[in-house]
């Protein structure tokens, strides 16, 4: 193995343990006393103001789009790590918050259909 190749090698190792560990914070940040205030909804993308328990602010954009993280539709967030990774913990912990709002309001709404439904079958007999 060469210089590059070892040299590829420990910089893919290093930008996975760096993954690993923003998904690990994100996934745990409200439970560490951030919060997150929705500041605007649009077509193409949502807008929050992430705050730490020290107070410091972030302005969180997602995309509802699939455009590439940065740009002008692309997910967004003021902090220093999303600058250099283009990710971090505050984009990853409000769109897991998205993704389980969605699924809870999915389930929420089979629900009531099937209830619908039996209601309407029991009707019929």
């Amino acid at each position: 193995m060469n210089t590059n190749e070892l040299t590829a090698l420990l910089n893919e190792d290093r930008t996975a343990r760096l993954m690993a560990n923003i998904t690990r914070r994100a996934a745990r940040l409200f439970q560490d006393g951030y919060i997150a205030t929705p500041t605007m909804s649009g077509l193409f993308v949502q807008t929050f103001q992430v705050v730490s328990p020290e107070g410091k602010r972030y302005s969180v954009k997602v995309s509802k789009t699939n455009a590439e993280p940065g740009t002008f539709f692309g997910d967004k967030c003021s902090c220093p790590c999303f600058a250099e990774v283009k990710t971090c913990k505050h984009l990853q912990a409000v769109r897991l918050e998205l993704e389980q709002d969605a699924a809870l309001e999915a389930q929420a709404e089979r629900e009531e259909e099937a209830r619908t439904f039996f209601a309407e079958a029991a009707c019929a007999y």
